[in-house]
């Protein structure tokens, strides 16, 4: 596809300024994490929101555009997250999506190598070399959590981004709680 100039600029303007892209086609209610998450920290775990939930879906969105050749899971009990990530993909200027090669209800793959696995069960994730995790209500998975973090933690990339939702007191708290110690998360 060829692109005319002024697609060219906005493309570029939208690769270098995630908050920017975000705002300007997905909305300014999905905002409110992008600045932290695109930070220089690899780990957040925060309070989970509805609009928290929606602006770590709208960034991972930013990812899959902009990005390549990486793998994200996301571990939600909500059923719609697959479909929100893949709405708000599709709802961008076709300029700007790359090739869907592969999609169905937990998992999308692209032709620029950008992955996407949504699932609420754990043993579905396993296998990957993560690049972004997001555990959606994490803290609200008790023991399993604990289990997930074990598995999973050597399997993301050192250059990887991990979110997780709600801070109460469980087995994430206290690695938030330990990090902070630190003077910064990450």
């Amino acid at each position: 596809m060829e692109l005319s100039v002024d697609e060219l600029l906005e493309f570029r303007k939208c690769y270098e300024d995630p908050e920017y892209f975000v705002r300007q086609y997905l909305g300014d209610e999905y905002t409110s994490l992008v600045e932290p998450i695109v930070g220089e920290h690899r780990l957040l775990v925060k309070n989970a929101t509805m609009d928290d939930h929606y602006s770590v879906l709208a960034y991972m969105v930013w990812r899959l555009v902009f990005h390549r050749d990486q793998t994200m899971i996301v571990i939600s009990d909500d059923v719609y997250a697959r479909d929100s990530i893949f709405c708000l993909f599709c709802s961008l200027p076709k300029y700007m999506q790359p090739k869907v090669m592969r999609a169905n209800k937990s998992w999308i793959e692209l032709d620029n190598g950008m992955r996407v696995l949504v699932s609420h069960l754990m043993h579905r994730c396993r296998g990957h070399a993560i690049s972004f995790f997001y555990g959606d209500d994490f803290a609200n998975w008790g023991n399993d959590a604990q289990t997930m973090w074990n598995n999973y933690m050597p399997t993301i990339s050192m250059t990887g981004k991990v979110i997780l939702t709600d801070r109460k007191p469980n087995p994430f708290y206290a690695l938030w709680d330990n990090s902070t110690s630190f003077g910064k998360v990450g």
